[in-house]
């Protein structure tokens, strides 16, 4: 979803695949992420559900610790929200 689109989402027989196989998805523009964000979704992707981190966990992760809080994170959303609405009724 960073990418701004579900994984592999042209094939759904290819996500199916490659998820079963165990291939994590990976960014195409890695560089616009900071290494905080790479090591949470790292964290995250884990496979086996043993090995992976807790929600809780991950909620103490320092990269949870600098997003911003719920209101914030909600006021982005709509924002995103509307703009692609824009986007849509304008093309």
């Amino acid at each position: 979803m960073a990418n701004c689109e579900p994984p592999n989402h042209d094939s759904p027989l290819t996500a199916m695949f490659k998820t079963a196989i165990g291939e994590i998805p990976t960014f195409r523009k890695a560089n616009r992420w900071s290494e905080e964000f790479h090591t949470f979704m790292k964290r995250l992707l884990v496979i086996e559900p043993s090995e992976r981190a807790t929600a809780e966990e991950l909620l103490q992760d320092p990269w949870m610790a600098n997003t911003l809080p719920r209101k914030g994170m909600e006021t982005l959303f709509q924002h995103i929200f509307v703009q692609s609405t824009l986007e849509t009724l304008l093309v």
